[in-house]
């Protein structure tokens, strides 16, 4: 039994679990754990990888038995984790788009952060005002706030369903539209100062 494959039945000890559940779990055939637990041969390095991921463990810990320092403070960073996962939910596109966000966002400084964050709270007072201004009552200001936070996706959706709903269509009132400027007299004559229409 290699080194490596001692560091595995480690942690299949420390997470309660056996070699069949990680195969499962993983996609990996048996057959790749018993030739590894007898010596004959060492899962390649995308297999590696999936049971890394399984253990939440790095590959060079599953090789090594070595913890990389970087990797478990990622590990350790809810940050990281909640980015992991959203990886695992998003396609490609979705994720390599927010990391470009998060490149991005690493750039600016905590001066522009504050000023950003100045600026959301200047716009939240400046809405309070309004809805004050406004009358609107407490459920209304939470219902508009709930719908600010949406994620602008759902918002635009609930805008086009809206929009669909109560807009008219072009035929409901347009057909009798004029068409030229002319019609348009025709149709609405000017009105004279003493408010009669012009002939």
């Amino acid at each position: 039994m290699s080194n490596m494959y001692g560091i595995f039945s480690k942690l299949l000890k420390e997470k309660d679990v056996r070699a069949a559940d990680v195969s499962r779990a993983t996609g990996i055939s048996s057959t790749v754990f018993s030739e590894w637990k007898k010596g004959k041969s060492t899962p390649k390095q995308d297999k590696l990888q999936k049971i890394a991921d399984y253990f939440g463990v790095s590959i060079e810990y599953l090789l090594t038995g070595e913890v990389d320092l970087y990797y478990q403070e990622m590990c350790d960073d809810p940050d990281m984790r909640s980015l992991f996962e959203m990886k695992k939910e998003m396609k490609s596109e979705q994720f390599a788009a927010h990391i470009e966000l998060l490149k991005k966002l690493h750039n600016v400084s905590l001066d522009q952060i504050k000023q950003i964050t100045d600026s959301l709270d200047s716009n939240k007072i400046e809405l309070e005002k309004f809805a004050q201004i406004h009358q609107a009552s407490d459920l209304e200001q939470e219902i508009i706030m709930a719908y600010l936070e949406l994620d602008p996706k759902i918002r635009k959706i609930f805008i086009d369903h809206f929009k669909h709903k109560f807009s008219p269509t072009p035929d409901d009132h347009l057909d009798d539209f004029p068409d030229t400027p002319e019609e348009f007299e025709l149709q609405y004559p000017p009105i004279i100062e003493d408010g009669t229409e012009a002939v």
